[in-house]
């Protein structure tokens, strides 16, 4: 089966229990119903996830990481439209700092300090975001910008307080938890 590579990190709703499901779940795992979508093309997702996004550039990437490699030298290997990982991960000058690190686990920055109260109540709190690498500057010093994406429904702030389900690397959101 092939399969619209814009489909990765597509999200809809179960049309019952609006829970957040990533392309592909079929039944909902939630209520078991079959969602009967059996789609390949990203417009064809049924119920799908509200979001809202916006860009920021990250700080630190001109620093060596803990292992000597150089975060300039890793920005280099990056492509437009990675994926990246951001982690609260607090130390002494930032209780609240957000690493930004590559799916393999190379740190290639921080979430600038402005913005981590926000980022690591959003981690905290279990919202769903996703991060990917948006624009690259190459020359005498190598910098990123982060495309953000957070997802949001009608979900009161207890049942977005609610703990997540994890199966495997896909993580389930849940909705209406009784």
């Amino acid at each position: 089966m092939t399969v619209d590579a814009k489909l990765i990190n597509k999200w809809y709703k179960c049309p019952s229990c609006k829970l957040d499901l990533p392309y592909g779940t079929n039944p909902c795992p939630r209520c078991k119903i079959e969602l009967g979508w059996k789609g390949q093309d990203a417009n064809t997702i049924p119920y799908p996830a509200t979001k809202s996004s916006f860009v920021i550039g990250i700080k630190g990437e001109s620093q060596v990481n803990e292992n000597g490699t150089r975060r300039q030298d890793i920005i280099r290997l990056c492509k437009i439209g990675e994926p990246v990982k951001l982690i609260h991960e607090p130390h002494p000058k930032d209780a609240n700092a957000v690493k930004v690190c590559r799916l393999n686990g190379q740190q290639i920055g921080w979430i600038p300090k402005s913005a981590s109260a926000e980022f690591a109540s959003i981690i905290k709190k279990g919202i769903r975001q996703d991060a990917e690498i948006s624009q690259i500057k190459d020359g005498e010093h190598t910098g990123c910008w982060l495309k953000i994406a957070r997802y949001h429904d009608d979900l009161s702030e207890k049942e977005a307080a609610a703990p997540r389900v994890e199966a495997d690397t896909i993580i389930f959101r849940a909705a209406n938890i009784q």
